[in-house]
C-alpha cells in the first residue's frame, strides 16, 4: 500500500515538473517558430519567462511578420512587450501597410501604438481618403460684399503624423481659417 502512494506521489511530482517545464519551454511554439524561419532558442525562451514575457504574445507575431516578408528581431518585439505596447496589433498594421503599400517604421508604428491609438484603425485609415463638408462660412469681404461658402475637401490620414492629435474637428478649423483668409486676401 505504501509502494502505491509513493508511485502516486512520484507521477504527481513528474507531472508537476512536466507541466512547469512545458510552461518555460513551449516546445510547440518552438518548434512553430523554427519552422517559420524565425530562429527562436530555448534559452531564448527560458529569459523570456525569467523577464516575465509571454512567448505567446510575442513568438506568434513574430512568425506572421517573417511570413509576410518582414524581417523583425525578436528582442525588439520583447522591448515593445515591456513598455506595455501590444505587439500582435503592431505586427497585423506592419503587414497591412506594406500590403497597402504605406510606408511605415516599427518605430512610428509602436510610438502610434504607446500613444494609446489603435495602430490598425489608423493604417486602415490611411489606405484610403475621407471626404469632409466644412459648415456655411459667412463673411464678408474687404469692400462689403457677403460672401458664403462651403468647403469640400478629400483627407488622407499621413501615417508619420498621427501621433499629434489632427482630428476631423482640427482639419475642420483649418479649412475654415484657410477659406476666410483667402477671401480676404
Amino acid at each position: 500500500m505504501i509502494h502505491l502512494i509513493i508511485i502516486f506521489l512520484v507521477l504527481a511530482l513528474a507531472i508537476q515538473i512536466l507541466h512547469s517545464i512545458r510552461k518555460i519551454f513551449p516546445l510547440r511554439l518552438l518548434l512553430d517558430a523554427n519552422s517559420a524561419g524565425v530562429h527562436v532558442s530555448i534559452s531564448q525562451l527560458f529569459t523570456m519567462h525569467l523577464r516575465k514575457i509571454n512567448p505567446y504574445d510575442i513568438i506568434p507575431p513574430a512568425i506572421m511578420l517573417a511570413k509576410a516578408g518582414i524581417k523583425m528581431d525578436l528582442s525588439t518585439l520583447e522591448s515593445h512587450y515591456l513598455v506595455g505596447g501590444n505587439v500582435g496589433k503592431v505586427a497585423a498594421a506592419l503587414i497591412v501597410a506594406k500590403k497597402a503599400g504605406i510606408n511605415l517604421s516599427f518605430s512610428t508604428a509602436t510610438s502610434i501604438d504607446l500613444a494609446g491609438r489603435d495602430i490598425c484603425e489608423a493604417v486602415t485609415l490611411c489606405s484610403r481618403t475621407k471626404e469632409i463638408d466644412t459648415m456655411l462660412i459667412s463673411t464678408k469681404t474687404r469692400n462689403g460684399a457677403p460672401i458664403k461658402a462651403i468647403a469640400h475637401i478629400k483627407v488622407r490620414l499621413d501615417i508619420n503624423k498621427l501621433t499629434t492629435d489632427n482630428d476631423e474637428e482640427t482639419i475642420l478649423n483649418r479649412v475654415e481659417e484657410s477659406v476666410v483668409a483667402e477671401i480676404f486676401s
